[in-house]
């Protein structure tokens, strides 16, 4: 470097996470449950949160949310054993390993059942701020408390066990479950949110917590109403029930219809079923009849890493909606999620080994049934011989696949058009309308009302979400007797490379 010695600034930009310019990216996120975090309450069910941390401090928590019930097991001692025998208490976790509770030797003051009990409640306590577990005891009963965060896991198998040292005599029953534990719904609704800001750091996410989901799902329509119409596309979670998926979709299409009509465009509806119960994934019927264009059915989840620790703590179809509205959120309008290059899912933990909601791992699914899975219309995670992370496949809707708007980026253009053709055209509802002396309009009127449109659809082009367009209008419309002008719009989307054909082969000459 030349001149004089100095310290210089470079000034980074987006550290502070700011919202960017326009509706597109905002999002609703849709849960059930009765017990409310803390920070909601049932005259305040509805939350705007832009990070994480600000979801965590309204009590959507990964753990300690309040709503999980620990369960228990118990330990009877029915044998005291000899001095110097060595009794090891574990615990089978979720990951594969066991956790030591505590360590027992036989010691001569503990010379009754009773007192070999309590020796083994105070090693167990010993360790409760390392391992999560703590213990009580009476008579010669040990009850053990399992740790947070395990929900169902230890219902059922047989995690708690009881190791020997060499030779001994002491003995102990182990009754596993005697209390069954429930699985925390928060902690679901964290991973979720936390997925949607992954994919979507600078997120702007509406949650509404409702306690289970109405015949009509109004409670759509409320979120819709809290965010003043500007949620374009909405996460809803299932309520930890199985329901029918076909059921669901039309009334949620319901909702979606009245919105456009209530000109509160919500472009996209991403259903989570609970399929958990769903053995065999070719018993999932076809959604492309539903008639059903702004709703998508996501059967994919994680299968090792956070979202597969959940699965296995509920036994319920977690699913990756979060990611998956994440991504939706974070892209123009026009893209597809299945954009390879442009949608990555997996930071090379959570979602890099994929499964579906119902268990089954996606590399024991034969090819044949994954194309007819999609051909089906389901959403979900895949995978690329030879290439690493994981993808989505079509952002499909429950809709025929002959419709302008069987994939989701055509309902988010069409709305996204419409939407700033309202905003632009509306200071001209009820102005007068200047006519020639044969009554047809004027060029003038012609202009100013085909202006209207073409300053919205401009800024559509520029951005690359649509490729080109057409407003007309014809001057010789009887606008005298109806007070109505009508306008065609004809839009040329942009396309989407879903199929790349590539013919190769060896030759004498180049």
């Amino acid at each position: 470097m030349s001149g004089i010695p100095d310290i210089t600034f470079n000034v980074n930009t987006g550290g502070l996470g700011r919202q960017p310019a326009g509706e597109d990216h905002i999002s609703g996120a849709i849960f059930y449950t009765s017990t409310l975090p803390s920070g909601f309450s049932s005259t305040s069910r509805i939350k705007q949160v832009f990070s994480l941390s600000q979801a965590e401090s309204l009590g959507i928590l990964a753990t300690n949310a309040g709503d999980e019930t620990q369960g228990t097991g118990t330990l009877v001692v029915t044998n005291k054993g000899a001095n110097g025998d060595i009794a090891t208490i574990k615990f089978l976790e979720p990951s594969g390993s066991y956790v030591t509770l505590a360590t027992y030797t036989k010691i001569s003051g503990d010379s009754t059942n009773d007192l070999v009990a309590r020796g083994i409640n105070a090693a167990i306590n010993a360790n409760t701020l390392i391992t999560g577990y703590s213990s009580t005891v009476l008579s010669s009963t040990v009850t053990i408390t399992y740790r947070k965060g395990l929900g169902v896991w230890p219902n059922t198998g047989t995690p708690l066990a009881v190791t020997y040292s060499t030779g001994n005599t002491i003995a102990i029953t182990i009754n596993q479950a005697v209390s069954a534990g429930v699985a925390s719904k928060i902690a679901v609704f964290h991973y979720h949110i936390s997925e949607y800001f992954r994919l979507k750091p600078n997120g702007n996410l509406y949650v509404g917590i409702y306690a289970s989901p109405s015949a009509d799902y109004a409670e759509v329509t409320t979120l819709r109403d809290y965010a003043n119409g500007t949620i374009r596309q909405m996460s809803v979670f299932h309520s930890f029930s199985a329901t029918t998926i076909s059921t669901e979709v039309g009334r949620l299409q319901t909702v979606v219809n009245q919105s456009k009509t209530d000109k509160k465009w919500i472009s996209s509806i991403l259903f989570a079923p609970e399929i958990s119960g769903t053995s065999d994934l070719a018993s999932l019927g076809t959604l492309v009849g539903l008639s059903s264009a702004n709703v998508s059915v996501i059967i994919s989840q994680d299968g090792a890493a956070a979202g597969y620790y959940l699965w296995q703590t509920t036994s319920k179809s977690i699913s990756d909606v979060g990611a998956k509205l994440g991504a939706l959120s974070s892209g123009r309008v026009n893209q597809s999620w299945a954009w390879v290059a442009g949608f990555p899912m997996s930071n090379g933990v959570e979602l890099d080994t994929i499964m579906f909601s119902n268990g089954t791992l996606y590399n024991s699914v034969p090819q044949s049934q994954l194309d007819t899975l999609s051909d089906y219309a389901y959403c979900f995670l895949r995978k690329f011989t030879g290439y690493t992370g994981s993808y989505n496949n079509q952002p499909n809707t429950c809709s025929l696949f002959t419709s302008d708007f069987h994939y989701i980026y055509s309902n988010r253009v069409i709305d996204k058009a419409e939407r700033v053709i309202y905003s632009n055209t509306i200071p001209a509802l009820s102005s007068p309308i200047v006519l020639n002396s044969d009554g047809t309009m004027t060029d003038s009127t012609i202009a100013y009302f085909e202006s209207l449109a073409n300053t919205a659809l401009d800024v559509m082009v520029r951005d690359g979400e649509i490729s080109a367009y057409s407003v007309t209008i014809d001057p010789a419309q009887n606008v005298l007797s109806t007070n109505k002008i009508v306008e065609t719009v004809s839009i040329l989307p942009v396309g989407v490379a879903d199929f790349i054909e590539i013919n190769i082969g060896f030759t004498t000459i180049i």
